[in-house]
Formats: C-alpha cells, sequence, structure tokens
C-alpha cells in the first residue's frame, strides 16, 4: 500500500483478492476448476453487445461473493476451450463444483440471478 490503505493495481493483481480470471488454453481451464471451489465460468465474445452489458454484471460477482472462483472465456480467442465444452451461444455460463460440470446456462440474467447459480 501506498500509505493510504489502498493496494496498488500490481498488489491487486498479485494478491489472493477474488477477482475474474481470462482463461488462456482449456488446461488453463481444467485445472482452476480441479479444485474444490464452486467455480462460475463466463463465456463471451466482443462482437456481442449482450456480452459487453453481462461482462460488468459478471465482474460484480467476485465483490459479492468471494467465496467462489471467477473465469471468463472470449470464444474469439479460446474457441477450442468453447468447443471442448460444447458452448454454442454467448454470453453462456457454466458452473463447476468439486471439479464436476454441474450447471450450465445461456443469455443475459441481473447480477443477483448470476449469483444464485452459484448456490446450485
Amino acid at each position: 500500500t501506498d500509505g493510504d490503505g489502498r493496494i496498488t493495481f500490481d498488489e491487486f493483481v498479485n494478491s489472493n483478492i477474488a477477482k475474474v480470471t481470462e482463461i488462456e488454453s482449456i488446461g488453463n481451464l481444467l485445472q482452476l476448476v480441479a479444485n474444490e471451489q464452486v467455480t462460475l465460468v463466463e463465456f463471451h465474445a466482443p462482437f456481442c453487445r449482450t456480452c459487453r452489458n453481462m461482462r460488468a454484471r459478471f465482474a460484480k460477482l467476485p465483490g459479492r461473493r468471494p467465496d467462489a472462483q471467477y473465469l471468463s472465456v472470449d470464444v474469439k480467442k479460446q474457441r477450442a476451450v468453447a468447443d471442448e465444452l460444447g458452448i454454442k451461444d454467448v454470453p453462456s455460463y457454466v458452473l463447476f463444483k468439486g471439479g464436476e460440470r454441474c450447471g450450465q446456462w445461456k443469455g443475459a440474467y441481473k447480477v443477483e440471478q448470476l449469483e444464485e447459480f452459484l448456490n446450485i
């Protein structure tokens, strides 16, 4: 910190503070969901207007539910990841618990609805 109680951006990036992590490969995704933590994965595309609106909502989740892990997949960059999980539409969301896939949704949702997915 710089003395005012705030952390720098680099400190935030290197901390364990709940945040959304961008996925870079199917191996990266599988490694991250293999733990016991509840994980919600967002699939989006830069050309999708609904996705842009939903990304802002998805980004609020770590502050509301820091007990879960949040991952994000840009399907334009990571088509193989989307294909591996059978994602055909964006925005889509996949829930993992204890490494097991246990839910999938597509479309636009309120922040509260996204948060409810974590309770399934």
